[in-house]
């Protein structure tokens, strides 16, 4: 609560550094592996660093305690949640007055199923043949999220509980477009701490508070105000921002002059077919043309530094590889006839050309198998692409891993067919065990990376044919695999963790002391 809660005074010479994630959950993606270790490194050089969530998760406090007991968030790493910032102890008191909050409950519904899924078991509720109502417990028999459909099926609202079972915040839909309207943050589980307008992206849209309801700003903005309030005895901050998210926007409306800001782009910044000609994401626009408080742009690769270099000359680039961590010894059989995917299942990861891979390989060497590792909104449709392709058989989902390293170790290679990437981390973890990659050459990463024809191989993006054959020369050449194999395994010698670190400290101290800024 902010009204008790003030960061403690920090001035040891260094800046206080600010990183962001969208929430904390224990599967844990790339790009959140890559601030993650961002932040555990600049502590090690001397840094204070806290970690800004914007979101609460149903297990947050679960996810918490997971990623410090599993190494993946430093224990001295401090974490703030936004919704912890926004309440007010009087927005406490309120709320602890008031009646439990509870969703309207569509009284001639009657339940009809009951679908367990991983920890989660949800009751579904009918009218008729239409589903009005749905309850997801977790196995313990706490609420975790209530939905609620109208007459036509639509989704109108959904709860999202904690593992108490008290409410965290409530989401109206637009019942045309599916789409989310608005966001209501709740305090205790009893009160309405914070309304947002969810029809503007990432933070635009209006914002109100108990304290703030004649004055509405946008969300980012508010939080930016809080943030400040937080921090108010802390004279030098670095704010990163990472990702296409909500705190890009966060960083650009900070006022204090103590607070500088870095931006980290972490994917293509066009829009179809992803090529560097191609008209900027509508969501991108924003990041890319409005530099207030941005005081450094870092893109992943050369080629996208060089490419928003040439749209944007003014923009303060600056490049910053993804390093290669040190490799623990693996114990798993790497299987000659096995390949590997390992990334999340989305539009992104044009996985019908994968499948499409997958099918012309299998049809060549049909003694070959193939690991899907990963989650997403795209598992289900996947998972049918793969049966009405006929591989059920030889295509094996084996959901998502905590040990990529150890999926990629098990295989003999592994392929991407993305539509577009920043510098994904899986090419540097699969190289980094010895597994070579066939990958699209696309916008960006994989060029930037494999050597082609020397520790991976580079096709035409788009052209799955091309891959499947390539594909299918390493693993009948097992010799040349098995070359290729050992020279990918020394990518760490380019992409080294002391050059990574080395990198990010000079851009700190360049960003937090306004007279080097200047000469750079």
């Amino acid at each position: 609560m902010r009204d008790e809660i003030i960061a403690p005074k920090h001035d040891q010479g260094k800046p206080c550094v600010l990183l962001f994630q969208r929430r904390l959950t224990r599967a844990i993606a790339g790009g959140a592996r890559s601030v993650f270790d961002r932040g555990a490194f600049l502590h090690e050089l001397g840094y204070k660093v806290v970690f800004i969530i914007m979101d609460k998760s149903a297990d947050h406090g679960l996810a918490l305690a997971a990623l410090r007991k599993d190494g993946i968030l430093h224990p001295c790493n401090d974490v703030i949640f936004v919704q912890d910032l926004l309440e007010t102890y009087q927005d406490r008191i309120n709320a602890l007055s008031a009646p439990p909050l509870t969703p309207d409950f569509p009284a001639e519904a009657e339940p009809r199923e009951v679908h367990k899924h991983g920890r989660l078991i949800a009751h579904r509720y009918y009218v008729g043949d239409v589903l009005r109502h749905s309850i997801s417990y977790f196995r313990s028999g706490t609420i975790r999220r209530q939905e609620t459909f109208g007459p036509s099926g639509g989704l109108l609202q959904a709860w999202v509980h904690d593992t108490t079972g008290a409410p965290l915040y409530i989401d109206d839909f637009c019942p045309q477009t599916g789409l989310p309207a608005k966001r209501r943050l709740i305090c205790a589980g009893r009160g309405v701490l914070c309304d947002v307008d969810m029809t503007a992206p990432l933070g635009l849209g209006l914002a109100t508070t108990s304290d703030d309801a004649s004055t509405p700003a946008p969300y980012a903005t508010l939080v930016a105000r809080r943030i400040e309030e937080y921090f108010v005895h802390t004279p030098n901050i670095v704010a990163i921002a990472d990702g296409e998210n909500i705190s890009q926007n966060v960083i650009r409306a900070f006022s204090s002059p103590r607070i500088k800001g870095i931006s980290v782009l972490h994917n293509n910044h066009t829009q179809y077919p992803f090529t560097a000609d191609d008209p900027v994401k509508d969501i991108w626009v924003p990041f890319l043309t409005n530099l207030t408080n941005v005081h450094k742009v870092v893109a992943l690769t050369e080629r996208q530094q060089s490419d928003l270099q040439e749209r944007f000359p003014e923009m303060p680039l600056v490049k910053v590889n993804h390093p290669v961590l040190p490799v623990p010894a693996q114990s798993v059989r790497r299987d000659p006839n096995t390949v590997v995917f390992v990334g999340r299942l989305s539009y992104q990861k044009r996985l019908d050309h994968l499948v499409d891979v997958f099918a012309k390989v299998s049809q060549a060497r049909p003694e070959t198998r193939f690991e899907v590792y990963g989650g997403g909104d795209q598992e289900q449709w996947l998972r049918a692409k793969i049966a009405d392709a006929g591989l059920s058989d030889v295509v094996h989902m084996r959901g998502f891993t905590e040990r990529p390293l150890e999926a990629f170790a098990s295989a003999a290679l592994t392929v991407m067919t993305s539509y577009y990437e920043g510098l994904p981390l899986t090419i540097l973890e699969a190289m980094s065990v010895g597994t070579p990659f066939v990958a699209y050459d696309l916008n960006y990463g994989p060029a930037e990376v494999i050597q082609d024809g020397v520790d991976g191989v580079l096709v035409e993006s788009g052209n799955a044919e091309a891959a499947a054959d390539a594909v299918v020369a390493l693993l009948n050449d097992q010799g040349r695999l098995k070359r290729m194999s050992e020279a990918a395994s020394n990518v760490g010698q380019r992409y080294t963790l002391e050059a990574h670190r080395e990198t990010w400290r000079r851009l700190v101290e360049e960003v937090s002391n306004p007279a080097l800024l200047s000469t750079s």
